[in-house]
């Protein structure tokens, strides 16, 4: 197609389809934020309205790797009484 008819010639109608929804998946994260306060001796750590404390970097990134990886385990584990024991 030339110039002079791509910018001459009626538009093409195309098919509409509906947009597909995004997949919702059951294992995410309810928190839409997750705060970490570095303090001098570890860090205060707010997910949604839970917050606890962690010694070292090394915890911090552990246990933000099982949040992220398995939200609804570690939520379970955490009103148990098992999360960061």
């Amino acid at each position: 197609m030339n110039e002079d008819q791509c910018c001459n010639s009626e538009p093409q109608l195309t098919e509409c389809r509906a947009e597909q929804p995004m997949p919702v998946s059951e294992n995410r994260n309810r928190a839409n934020r997750i705060n970490i306060e570095q303090l001098d001796l570890g860090y205060i750590v707010t997910v949604g309205c839970q917050k606890f404390a962690i010694e070292s970097s090394d915890k911090l990134v552990d246990a933000l790797s099982k949040y992220l990886k398995d939200p609804s385990k570690v939520e379970k584990e955490w009103y148990d009484g098992k999360f960061l024991k």
